[in-house]
């Protein structure tokens, strides 16, 4: 998960000197889209996950959690 945020963190700072189009900007933004995919497949079907899924059940605490990942925490 690291790792995927710190690939679309690279590829958007990029884009400005290299452009949207260049190969490791627009691999970099492939990887920030697959990594994290692949780490919550993974989480899935683990039988001791490092973030449980299961707690997004609970509609008002999965709300909640969308929420303050699109705020930010200050």
């Amino acid at each position: 998960m690291t790792v995927g945020v710190g690939a679309l963190v690279y590829g958007i700072s990029d884009a400005t000197s290299r452009g949207w189009g260049s190969t490791p900007v627009v691999s970099a933004l492939v990887a920030a889209t697959v990594l994290p995919v692949a780490f919550g497949l993974v989480e899935t079907r683990s039988p001791a996950p490092l973030a449980p899924f299961g707690i997004f059940r609970n509609r008002r605490l999965g709300v909640a959690n969308a929420v303050i990942a699109c705020v930010g925490w200050p």
